[in-house]
């Protein structure tokens, strides 16, 4: 039987040392679904530099199904390798099949650059760096006022390449999102009652940058970022005061006994009365933790595992584990939450809810959306989606065919029942009088304000510039439509 592995690393780049040596880290967990006894492997592009290359510890291991290992690669270029850039990656190699059966992780590189050249005598660098002063300041003197003009119109950057993050306090839209062109956090303002977007620009803060989506909830006037780290996977956050105009140092996501949170995707948030509650994928496996805190407090309470009753088709239950491989999603609902999540090995999205009076999690099940104008007329949802709670109303903005933008809703009674009605594609008319469904590469934000659906999505499936759209619930219904489908910042 073909193995199957998730082969990940923290990153995809190396940086060797003065000695040209370097290490890399990875997670290799058992997707098979059944033991397999495996050896670790490197195989680089160049196969002269085979020898670069060593693994820490044993290369040989046995996995259980969905086990996670930490696997150590030592980088060591020899002192004349000439310089370039260089490529390998880490493979897992079944025992029984090792020439015909491996699977191969993702790319690695690292540059190995030219040899510093002798140092130049002590008089002359002297002169070289009096030299240098003085050219820079010419240049200054005559094309300083040029750059800082040409620098302060730069274009901000207003794609992405991950889901956004949205908050609304006091009608004003707070967003954050990922760059398209690195991992920067970058984040706007929108004042909707001026429907004006203030510039764009990074998260002011140290390391605000994320290979995955941020989190972002707001309370009591202060909003809440969290977000993986760009560098490992550790869990970071920092908060902005909306009164003092101010971000905090950013700072790793600790519980009470010390331990850093980590996560293999992105982190879920929500607020409740007071605290804030946080719920994430393992970094070493495919569970689901959860947590929760007083804002006030500076550390977490030390995390759960997931675990909801399954019920089988011949009687009785038992306790599961919650698992996936994508981020989960936390709805906070008149003191209930509710956990949206992607079943591992499925492709229905599932809801749990959490009882704050017993503690623990209560199966929902399966996420079903009904169109009463279609035969059969329902469909599962296969991807997580965006949700937003108005009153007795709820609303969903999801993907489908492929990433067009589909729309649905559900009383109160039938959000908690897990029960939707489908609105179908959402449509926007364009200038010209044509009718096209909106598209987004990445899951879309949505938020309310007023009885207002906003909407941040991306403007297709090649186009990574967020766009902000509108619907308005407070109109009879045959009058609603969305509307807008504009970049965000005016552009």
């Amino acid at each position: 039987m073909a193995i199957s592995f998730d082969i990940t690393t923290p990153t995809n780049t190396l940086i060797l040392d003065s000695k040209r040596q370097a290490k890399a880290s990875f997670t290799v967990t058992n997707t098979s679904g059944i033991p397999v006894q495996a050896r670790a492997r490197v195989i680089p592009d160049d196969p002269a530099t085979q020898s670069w290359f060593a693994i820490l510890g044993e290369a040989d291991r046995t996995f259980a199904p969905e086990q996670a290992s930490q696997y150590t690669v030592n980088v060591a270029a020899p002192e004349n390798a000439p310089a370039g850039t260089y490529t390998f990656r880490l493979a897992m190699v079944e025992e029984e099949d090792p020439d015909g059966n491996y699977y191969e992780g993702p790319p690695v590189s690292f540059a190995v650059r030219e040899p510093p050249l002798a140092p130049l005598p002590r008089n002359l660098r002297i002169l070289l760096i009096i030299l240098a002063i003085l050219a820079a300041l010419v240049i200054l003197g005559l094309l300083g006022w040029a750059i800082f003009s040409a620098l302060s119109q730069r274009a901000p950057v207003t794609a992405t390449v991950a889901q956004p993050a949205m908050a609304e306090h006091n009608g004003v839209l707070y967003l954050v999102y990922r760059s398209d062109e690195d991992t920067t956090l970058y984040w706007a303002r929108y004042r909707i009652a001026d429907k004006v977007w203030e510039t764009s620009r990074p998260v002011p803060v140290n390391n605000a940058r994320t290979p995955t989506a941020p989190a972002l909830v707001e309370y009591d006037g202060t909003l809440y970022l969290m977000f993986r780290g760009d560098q490992d996977e550790r869990l970071y956050m920092t908060t902005y005061d909306i009164l003092l105009n101010r971000w905090s140092d950013v700072a790793p996501v600790r519980d009470t006994d010390g331990n850093d949170l980590t996560t293999r995707t992105s982190p879920a948030l929500a607020e409740w009365n007071g605290r804030l509650y946080l719920a994430h994928r393992g970094a070493a496996d495919t569970r689901i933790f959860f947590t929760h805190k007083a804002v006030q407090d500076a550390d977490w309470m030390p995390e759960l595992i997931v675990s909801h009753p399954v019920f089988s088709p011949a009687g009785g239950s038992g306790e599961g584990w919650a698992s996936t491989l994508a981020a989960p999603l936390l709805i906070q609902d008149a003191g209930m939450l509710n956990l949206f999540y992607l079943p591992l090995g499925r492709n229905n999205v599932q809801t749990l809810r959490y009882d704050l009076g017993t503690f623990s999690w209560q199966l929902i099940g399966l996420v079903t959306v009904v169109n009463r104008g279609v035969s059969p007329g329902t469909y599962l949802l296969p991807e997580i989606p965006a949700i937003v709670l108005h009153g007795n109303a709820t609303y969903m903005v999801h993907q489908r065919d492929p990433q067009a933008l589909y729309f649905a809703g559900a009383s109160l009674a039938g959000f908690r029942r897990n029960t939707w009605e489908d609105f179908g594609a959402i449509t926007i008319i364009t200038e010209d009088d044509k009718e096209v469904v909106l598209a987004s590469a990445v899951v879309p934000a949505l938020a309310e304000h007023d009885g207002v659906l906003y909407l941040i999505h991306t403007g297709g499936l090649n186009d990574p510039r967020l766009r902000l759209s509108t619907y308005d619930t407070r109109l009879p219904e045959a009058e609603r439509r969305w509307a807008g489908n504009q970049p965000i910042g005016g552009q």
